[in-house]
């Protein structure tokens, strides 16, 4: 951490912007643009087009690192200036690859993984840049690349704590002026966000680009007493520890065969695997000088490789059952990773540490390619299996896809909603918008035609309220959420999810109003101060103001800019619709979806259109109910 500041001294920051520039001309562009365009989403971005602008974002993240490992390894063969320029081509190559695969649906946590993963990969390619042509031919003496590596390293951390310490010092300058001189901002958190991007997202890349190394041979490493306590009495320690975890664990499951092996387990391995083979580079240095160490690096191989079984025999139970996803390939991919690393520590003499680093990168690169990449392979696979459940179910004739028989197995059926809704989250449904192309069609025409009548009602409704008016007539119809998707075509197959045997079949009550023959309009609001609109979700349409119905605990909550204002017992609403008898109730009259809620001095009107709440009262249950419809508010 020595002279950490020392590249920000007003005299220097020129030269080493202009060495940088001429070093990394690809990332630091990458790094201005990746500024600029988090800029334009924290102040400039629309709802409608932040996901877009991420996406692109964290592709040139991945590239950001990949084109400094071309730049490297450029620098290390001596290529001539035009070639090195010619080599970032690739980079820019992969970006555009890279962009193309990513799935545009970050709702998604296997999204999330994939970039993650993906990251990770890439990253390691800096690692053993400068060697990659003398890997086979094992020029290099590991001392030579332990060097490199740990200054690398070190770069890296030194880099994350500088980027955090300008922000927070950053800040607390910023809420000292703030505080001092009586200044006002209407968008604090704008100005949060962007002093963290230029701190994290400029700042400290410049730094760490300024700081890689340049020589790539010496056998020098600058080692501190922080690094060398880490190594050898944190890290190298609870790498221990937790294999004693997984070898109790795996002792536990042996002797009961019926609970063996948990779905978790599988991330505990590789997350325990990697980060032990990077402490176990990291111990290069110190193996001559302690025993603990020693005998680490000795049989760490060897304690992997039995865990890994465990793994394969997890992922394969998952696999046989449910095909293949996004993270059970990740899962495999690693897993052999992790299986040929240890396989070459174990009976290799040479024990080269830039495998470690290499074969991730390769196998990272690897399920980047079509037909076998991460995305491209288990949406096959899940679109195989779920046709092959379409056609077990006999609900495809002449490629035409037709609603599920009432005695369909309910196994069966909760498979092909399972299907239906995994293949969904890929990529923002469209495959299944492909394969159901006739239930989809009708779906988004009722779905427009709903839109617009709403509009039409709220218009009229609120004729004489002029803000509301024009919030409603700027209101602008947007394509369906991939949720809305899965329920319209699945409600019109006659599919639904599968409850498991230890699972109540159906606990939930659904009531819906008679929209046709029996309205709440016109709703008269003598002798109230405010009408809220109750939608999907729960939430009103105004961000002021909203109102939350809790099916499980029964109440009902009063947001307004943000704080709850009031919390009111509303079980008197549950146990009357409850005593209507029916589980699924359609067509109910107004009088019967109106219900008058007392609290304390307030006298308030709920107005329901439809609702679903569970069956029986529980505070342990979450809240999967959902109820729209209006409230009255004196």
């Amino acid at each position: 951490m020595k002279n950490i500041f020392q590249n920000l001294k007003l005299e220097n920051i020129k030269q080493n912007l202009v060495n940088t520039s001429q070093r990394f001309p690809l990332a630091v562009m990458i790094s201005i643009v990746i500024s600029l365009l988090l800029f334009y989403v924290i102040h400039f971005s629309s709802s409608d087009d932040p996901t877009t602008l991420i996406r692109i974002v964290l592709s040139l993240v991945t590239t950001f690192f990949l084109s400094v490992s071309v730049a490297i390894y450029g620098e290390s063969e001596s290529l001539p200036g035009k070639t090195k320029k010619l080599l970032q081509l690739l980079p820019i190559g992969f970006w555009v690859f890279f962009y193309m695969s990513f799935s545009p649906n970050l709702d998604n946590i296997e999204n999330i993984v994939f970039f993650f993963l993906s990251l990770f990969g890439i990253l390691w390619f800096l690692f053993f840049a400068p060697y990659t042509k003398k890997l086979l031919k094992n020029k290099w003496k590991k001392s030579v690349y332990y060097s490199y590596f740990y200054r690398v390293a070190i770069v890296f951390f030194k880099a994350i704590v500088l980027g955090w310490l300008l922000f927070v010092l950053g800040m607390i300058a910023i809420q000292a002026v703030i505080a001092l001189f009586d200044i006002s901002f209407t968008s604090m958190d704008k100005v949060i966000w962007d002093w963290a991007t230029l701190s994290l997202a400029l700042f400290a890349p410049l730094f760490a680009l300024s700081e890689l190394p340049k020589d790539f041979k010496t056998k020098e490493y600058p080692e501190n007493a922080f690094s060398s306590f880490l190594i050898k009495y944190v890290a190298t320690p609870f790498i221990c520890v937790y294999f004693i975890i997984l070898y109790a664990y795996s002792l536990k499951v042996l002797l009961n065969f019926s609970d063996w092996p948990k779905w978790e387990v599988t991330w505990l391995v590789i997350g325990f695997s990697v980060l032990g083979y990077i402490v176990y580079i990291f111990s290069y240095a110190h193996e001559k000088k302690q025993k603990l160490i020693k005998t680490f690096r000795k049989y760490f191989p060897f304690a992997v490789i039995p865990q890994l079984g465990m793994l394969f025999y997890a992922i394969y139970l998952r696999i046989a059952q449910y095909d293949i996803t996004i993270n059970r390939y990740f899962v495999v991919v690693f897993g052999l990773w992790l299986l040929i690393i240890s396989l070459y520590f174990v009976f290799s003499k040479k024990k080269y540490l830039w495998y470690i680093p290499a074969l991730l990168t390769l196998f990272t690169i690897l399920v980047s390619i079509w037909p076998w990449s991460v995305y491209q392979l288990p949406e096959n696979r899940q679109l195989s299996r779920l046709t092959e459940n379409l056609r077990t179910a006999n609900m495809i004739s002449d490629n035409n896809i037709s609603p599920a028989e009432q005695n369909i197995d309910s196994k069966l059926s909760g498979e092909i909603y399972d299907g239906i809704n995994y293949i969904c989250k890929l990529n923002n449904c469209d495959s299944i918008k492909k394969l159901f192309s006739e239930q989809y069609d009708e779906f988004l025409i009722e779905h427009k035609l709903a839109f617009e009548e709403n509009k039409k009602k709220d218009l009229e409704f609120y004729k004489e309220n002029t803000v509301m008016l024009e919030s409603i007539k700027d209101r602008e119809y947007k394509e369906p959420s991939r949720w809305e998707i899965v329920q319209a075509i699945t409600d019109t197959i006659w599919v639904q999810a599968y409850y498991r045997p230890n699972q109540p079949e159906n606990i939930y009550h659904n009531f819906y109003l008679n929209a046709e023959q029996s309205q709440h309009f016109p709703i008269s609001v003598v002798w109230y101060e405010k009408l809220i609109r109750i939608d999907q979700g729960n939430y009103g349409l105004t961000l002021e103001t909203y109102i939350n119905i809790n099916s499980v605990n029964e109440n009902l909550s009063v947001t307004i800019n943000g704080d709850i204002e009031e919390v009111i017992d509303i079980s008197s609403v549950f146990s009357a619709l409850r005593s209507i008898g029916s589980q699924w109730k359609e067509n109910l009259s107004s009088q019967e979806m109106t219900f008058e809620i007392q609290w304390e001095s307030l006298e308030w009107k709920l107005f329901l259109e439809n609702i679903s709440f569970p069956k029986n009262k529980s505070d342990n249950e979450i809240d999967r109910g959902y109820a729209s419809g209006y409230l009255l508010i004196r």
